[in-house]
């Protein structure tokens, strides 16, 4: 039986599980290899992103090069043929020029590379592609729109889907895609309308694809996460939907993953914080129904930005800057994993522990490994350079049973399993309370709430077979357990 501890604050879910308690003080947690530094070039590198083919694995990022006596942002490259243990040269992707070259992004199928990035005064979108694996690249191309940037880009088959804001006077999100791995593209479309739309991810599960963005919302003009969903490859977009709290504080740097029918969203917000600069993570998630859960809030700590969020098999991964242990001189990179896609979350677990900053973690995952970048101040000192670290989580290792811990829950439920009706009974800490089943889907099919404390008891039924999930929760705290409803 699965034994979940919940607690949440104004609304907002902080799921934690028994299942793994791993020291947050640990830098190599059980399944994770120790930090390694995989680039050595002399100027600074920010940013990666990265993506895998099986064993092979991607790496692009913003580094600096010597332009006379400037250093000067160029894109490079490398990869990993071997999950990750040794590392091909350095390669420069982008032209060596005065303008600078940021925030890449790549998407991988096979033998095809693309990767994308902007020419900041310019604001020119420009790409490569590789046919043989990142072997070789063909030439510099370009979308030939000026006033674009900050392009994110994913790939299924032989199409290639990119989305890219806009600065121009018809400024907002624009989206178009290549049916034949970026030799060609479409025309490019406007999907979103606003000046002030900023930073869209994407994410492809075909046939939907997920865009997610910053832009103001009609109430308060603050900056909050919107949501555009095609259902078509591309061809017809929903009416895009604001998915995070409408409030007076900005929630800003939303990234996505998606599986077949569902997608989730990360992003940080200050809401509940004190301090001016940092935040939480919130995550929200889409099942297949097109049903949105509630907003999971997984910090606490306040002290948290950037993140980056990854779907494989049923689990969910989520990493974020953090920087509660020495506020404004180092930020480590934090990790939570989810076993059902976002309903459930795993402890918190700190993954480096190094002095100075350690910055915009970026998560790929191919064969049994899930991959992390990051771009780390520790050789330096914070006014120093920055250079890209790397380590790796083997996902065949299971948890040791000396990191599970047994958080003991207020729901009773017999019979479990059961045909047809059970009995839940419970007890309740607080004169306000609700008791809430989900089935898998993530679909709720019951809600109950209650004014008084005490002893309660519900007698559930359904004629559907399958598992679900009960879930209570009080002002203080909250349980959830599993149940299996028999044919």
């Amino acid at each position: 039986m699965i034994k979940l501890v919940l607690m949440y604050r104004k609304g907002i879910i902080l799921l934690t599980a028994y299942c793994i308690v791993l020291s947050a003080l640990s830098a190599d947690p059980p399944g994770w290899t120790e930090d390694r530094r995989i680039v050595f070039l002399p100027l600074g590198g920010t940013n990666p992103r990265a993506d895998c083919c099986g064993d092979t694995v991607h790496l692009v990022w913003q580094q600096g090069y010597m332009l006379g006596n400037i250093g000067h942002p160029e894109v490079a490259y490398k990869r990993s043929t071997d999950h990750g243990e040794t590392w091909s040269d350095d390669v420069r992707l982008s032209v060596l020029d005065e303008i600078e070259s940021i925030m890449p992004d790549i998407a991988v199928k096979g033998d095809t590379v693309v990767v994308v990035w902007y020419e900041y005064q310019s604001h020119i979108v420009q790409y490569r592609i590789s046919e043989d694996g990142g072997m070789s690249f063909g030439p510099i191309d370009s979308l030939k729109a000026p006033g674009m940037g900050y392009p994110s880009v994913d790939m299924v088959a032989d199409t290639v889907y990119l989305t890219i804001e806009s600065y121009d006077e018809e400024g907002g999100v624009y989206f178009t895609m290549s049916t034949d791995g970026g030799h060609t593209w479409d025309s490019l479309r406007i999907i979103y309308n606003d000046t002030i739309a900023r930073e869209p991810r994407l994410s492809v599960s075909w046939p939907d694809v997920h865009i997610v963005f910053t832009a103001r919302d009609s109430i308060y003009r603050a900056g909050e996460i919107f949501y555009l969903g095609s259902h078509d490859g591309g061809r017809t977009w929903d009416e895009a939907i604001i998915i995070s709290d409408q409030d007076s504080i900005n929630s800003p740097l939303a990234f996505n993953t998606s599986w077949p029918g569902g997608t989730a969203v990360s992003w940080y917000d200050g809401k509940y914080s004190p301090y001016p600069w940092t935040g939480d993570i919130f995550v929200r998630r889409r099942n297949k129904l097109g049903q949105w859960s509630e907003i999971d809030s997984l910090t606490t700590a306040h002290r948290a930005v950037w993140s980056d969020i990854l779907a494989e098999r049923t689990h969910l991964h989520v990493v974020w800057e953090d920087e509660r242990h020495d506020p404004g001189h180092n930020f480590e990179i934090y990790y939570r994993e989810s076993p059902d896609l976002g309903i459930t979350w795993y402890p918190e677990v700190r993954l480096t522990n190094a002095p100075y900053h350690s910055y915009r973690p970026a998560l790929a995952c191919g064969g049994r490994y899930l991959h992390l970048f990051w771009y780390d101040r520790r050789d330096y000192g914070n006014n120093g350079r920055s250079v890209i670290y790397y380590k790796r989580r083997d996902l065949s290792i299971s948890t040791p049973e000396g990191y599970q811990v047994d958080i003991p829950g207020n729901i009773s439920i017999s019979p479990n399993p059961f045909r047809k009706h059970t009995i839940i009974s419970f007890s309740l800490f607080s004169p306000s309370a609700h008791l809430e089943i989900y089935d898998q889907a993530g679909r709720r099919v019951f809600r109950q709430e209650y004014t008084e404390s005490g002893q309660h008891r519900v007698v559930w039924s359904t004629e559907r077979a399958g598992v679900y999930f009960i879930r209570l929760k009080d002002r203080t705290r909250a349980t959830i357990q599993k149940v299996v409803a028999l044919e």
